[in-house]
């Protein structure tokens, strides 16, 4: 772009540019649209690239997709130094170069991002059972368009199949504070081997379908399980896509036919919907997308959540039966003397009168008895069931089983002998039955004297050593207690007593004489046929009480691992083990432990804060729950609080068998005010936009502040903003400057008209910079803020910049408009004065010559942000005129 030939002219009309009046020029952007400007439209035929405009994802060249092989070091700009030298072309001033490391591109939405590889199968799964698939975003175009930006609602999670094939679900989520109506939104799906553009119509939400602000969205199938049901925020009411399936795509479309997003599963893929993100999700498996990383994984914990934040809980499990209850077999004759018929005897121990009909009498041999509708026992009552009504025939030897059944058949009460004796009957003590010689039928139970022990050890010789309270075997018949004896005698157990949550046995003269006495340094394993009690898989509690009431051991957990013991380890703690050791010493595997483990103390709100961990297993299942209703179930994971104050968490190991519980406590703050803002960017750099952008910011805090976090929006306009995050590791010292490009935050610079915002690592916004340049910002022009206002410096045609003797000397310290850190790099040879117009005012500023110059007599017009000068543009209209003319390109 010469000028050589109309020099005179441009001097002689600079001196002018001040005395016009203002008014307004009509350019043509890229589109052809028509939008007012502030000046004519700079000549850019000669640019080798315009660059893409962010809001036209279709505009970008297919070598502007492709993934940066290298990158030289980040290169930064403090106040005392100038940047170092990058050669330009022979039609351009020498401008500094800026040089950026090298960072891997994240999973955006940008416009420049890489293309992702076809994935046929998922990655690894861990012992989470979270299994991590290749994003869906930045996706070929030809699959299918993405939005710009992740604003508004997304899909987040879904499920094709639960316990049965209708449960299954589709849960958005919105990216944005407010909240956000559906109305006119679709969710349509696709078929193997369907190649109609959108699919088939899978569901239409209603006017008054509304997402909360950083809220959910839940659809489920109409014909799936009531839990799906009361918990969804909509159901399915199209008839011909009712159900998702194998190989199938699922699309978000908004309200005015544009894919928001979109995912595959399986295979049978067709554009324009994304591709396949591997194998198709098994029953009870759903896909979650995650929108830090902006991949999709597989989760064998599916949470489907709505509009309140509800979300389906897991199926406790059932408490388990206990030994007795409101109503209990309290008493019964099976040897009566001769003459006189046998008879079972219950008891009501509650305050209330209870209705029995349904329940039933059972023996060993499957003789059932079924009271009676109305059959009912007062409170406090001894009802009496005699043998010639029930038909059930008590055993005098042998085994035999007396059991009480609810009206479901499940077991209420029940009890096992092998002896009996003539008008001797089985009477309830506690938990227990204990022989008696005197009957009290109808009547509390008494029993036989019991002999005095006097010998009681010390507390802790006699202890707990081992429970097997979670046993593979159904109805958990096979669960037992072990006592040991630290002693050097032993140790007799008649009138000790051992509890089991509301369950009891006490040992009496008429206990198996086997299980009477501990051995000195020896055990005794107690089965529950014995003591007929109940160990609890959840809360449980066991405790051993001496004839006196002395509690000589008690023990408890919380959740019993199946088929694993709990015994002593020593020092007074137990651990549960997979090698149980009944009448043994006990043994024990690896501890689980976190071997390394990074929680901060405190953090900010709004910002995403790192936790992680590591187990000294292979397989360890992790559990981080963050005290304010969430948690994550990765080692190593990032939480976001959305309050201040200060918050109690903890951190779980399981291996399966044990666990190791870390508690910790983290304070919330607002972050921090940090002065950072924006001083210069390069739109248009010759060549290759994507790689060759950079911006420049500066950091006047008192402190130096990490850039982790941070991020630079750009956009057309406010409305079209796509965030950027800051990936490289930066820090900023006070005072210093650093130069950023496109591989340390993926930013893309519109170069006709842009905003650029500087926000927190909260989100908050510290500065929006706004520029308009027409058509097309000139190659290698700065956009600079002076201190005085931002204005473009253009590169001039060589090196010897020629200047008008006549021009004003108004040096920038005069006007204000300094240039910040760029005239003090004592290694740096500086040039005379260069001219260049200020609000249509000639002003000189000393420059170094390793910089673009500004603009000149010889060089193009200088824009900034402020309102045009009228005798500025009809110069500058001029000035192309009369160079076309001179160059002969008219």
């Amino acid at each position: 772009m010469g000028h050589r030939t109309v020099i005179p002219l441009l001097l002689c009309f600079s001196l002018i540019v001040c005395e016009a009046d203002p008014v307004i020029a009509d350019v043509t952007d890229g589109a052809g649209n028509v939008a007012t400007t502030e000046s004519a439209t700079p000549d850019t035929s000669d640019s080798e690239d315009t660059g893409p405009s962010e809001s036209s994802p279709e505009s970008v060249s297919a070598e502007s997709t492709k993934a940066t092989e290298a990158e030289p070091p980040t290169s930064r700009v403090s106040a005392d130094d100038a940047p170092a030298t990058m050669e330009a072309s022979s039609d351009t001033a020498d401008i500094p170069p800026v040089e950026v490391a090298p960072s891997a591109t994240p999973a955006s939405s940008g416009a420049d991002n890489a293309e992702p590889s076809d994935v046929s199968a998922y990655q690894t799964t861990d012992s989470t059972g979270i299994t991590t698939l290749p994003t869906a975003s930045g996706a070929d175009p030809a699959d299918g368009p993405s939005k710009d930006a992740a604003t508004g609602p997304i899909l987040n999670e879904l499920q094709i199949a639960g316990d049965t094939v209708n449960d299954d679900f589709v849960e958005l989520y919105n990216t944005d504070e407010a909240a956000f109506s559906l109305k006119g939104f679709e969710l349509r799906r696709k078929t193997k081997g369907d190649t109609a553009t959108k699919g088939a119509l899978f569901h239409a939400f209603s006017d008054t379908d509304t997402i909360p602000g950083h809220g959910y969205f839940l659809w489920a199938n109409k014909d799936g399980s009531a839990a799906f049901i009361g918990l969804a925020d909509a159901v399915s009411t199209n008839k011909t896509s009712p159900a998702l399936t194998t190989d199938n795509s699922l699309a978000l479309f908004d309200d005015k036919g544009g894919m928001v997003t979109s995912v595959t599963w399986g295979s049978g893929h067709t554009a324009p919907f994304s591709k396949s993100i591997g194998d198709n999700p098994g029953k009870n498996e759903s896909l979650v997308f995650d929108r830090e990383t902006g991949k999709w994984s597989l989760s064998k914990l599916p949470t489907p959540t709505n509009h309140r934040k509800e979300t389906v809980e897991p199926t406790p499990e059932p408490a388990p039966v206990p030994p007795f209850g409101t109503i209990l077999i309290n008493e019964f004759l099976p040897y009566p003397e001769s003459g006189s018929d046998e008879w079972i005897e219950l008891r009501n121990t509650s305050a209330a009168s209870v209705d029995l009909s349904g329940w039933a009498l059972r023996d060993a041999s499957g003789r059932t008895y079924v009271f009676a509708k109305g059959f009912s026992a007062d409170a406090g009552s001894f009802p009496i069931i005699d043998a010639k009504l029930s038909g059930i025939a008590l055993n005098n030897t042998g085994t035999e089983t007396l059991s009480l059944l609810f009206p479901d058949g499940s077991v209420a009460d029940s009890f096992s002998y092998s002896k009996t004796e003539q008008n001797a009957s089985y009477a309830r003590t506690g938990d227990a039955f204990r022989l008696t010689h005197v009957p009290t039928r109808g009547t509390p139970n008494t029993f036989d004297p019991e002999p005095v022990i006097t010998h009681i050890p010390p507390v802790g010789i006699v202890r707990l050593n081992e429970l097997f309270p979670n046993p593979k075997t159904k109805g958990e018949p096979d669960e037992w207690i072990e006592l040991s004896n630290a002693g050097d005698e032993p140790v007799g157990l008649s009138g000790w007593t051992v509890r089991s949550g509301a369950g009891k046995f006490t040992w009496t003269e008429k206990t198996d004489p086997t299980y009477m006495t501990i051995p000195a340094k020896g055990y005794l394993v107690l089965p529950r046929s014995l003591t007929r009690l109940a160990l609890r898989n959840s809360d449980g509690a066991v405790s051993l009480v001496a004839r006196d009431g002395t509690i000589m051991d008690a023990v408890s957990y919380e959740t019993a691992s199946e088929d694993a013991s709990y015994g002593y380890s020593g020092n007074g703690k137990y651990r549960w083990s997979r090698t149980r050791t009944p009448g043994l010493d006990n043994l024990f595997g690896k501890e689980p432990k976190a071997k390394e483990v990074s929680i901060p103390k405190k953090g900010y709100r709004g910002v995403l804060t790192p936790f992680s961990t590591e187990g000294n297993k292979k397989k360890m299942k992790y559990v981080w729950d963050f005290g304010d209703g969430h948690r994550s179930y990765l080692a190593s994971t990032r939480h976001r609080y959305e309050k201040t104050g200060t918050y109690e968490g903890t951190l779980t190991l399981r291996d399966g068998t044990e666990e190791y519980v870390k508690p910790f406590s983290i304070t919330i703050a607002k972050y921090p005010s940090r002065n950072l803002h924006l001083t210069r960017l390069c739109p248009n750099p010759t060549g290759r936009d994507t790689d060759s952008e950079w911006i420049r910011i500066r950091n006047d805090s008192p402190k130096r502040v990490p850039l982790s976090g941070w991020s630079i929006a750009t956009g057309s306009d406010m409305s079209k903003l796509v965030n950027h995050a800051i990936l490289s590791d930066i820090s900023v010292d006070p005072g210093e400057e650093i130069i950023l490009r496109h591989a340390d935050s993926r930013f893309t610079f519109p170069n006709g008209r842009a905003v650029i915002e500087l926000r927190r690592p909260d989100g908050k916004t510290v500065q929006t910079v706004e520029y308009s340049y027409g058509k097309s910002v000139p190659d290698d022009a700065v956009y600079a803020d002076t201190g005085a206002g931002w204005v473009w410096i253009l590169a001039s045609e060589d090196d010897t910049p020629e200047t008008d003797a006549a021009a004003v000397d108004i040096t920038a310290e005069e006007t204000g408009a300094t240039l910040t850190g760029m005239t003090e790099n004592p290694t740096v040879d500086r040039i005379g004065f260069d001219e260049f117009v200020s609000l249509g005012t000639p002003v000189r500023a000393d420059l170094p010559d390793t910089l673009p110059r500004v603009l000149g007599a010889s060089d193009e017009r200088l824009r900034n942000g402020s309102e045009p000068n009228p005798g500025k543009l009809f110069l500058d209209t001029l000035f192309r005129m009369l160079n076309s003319l001179a160059t002969g390109t008219v």
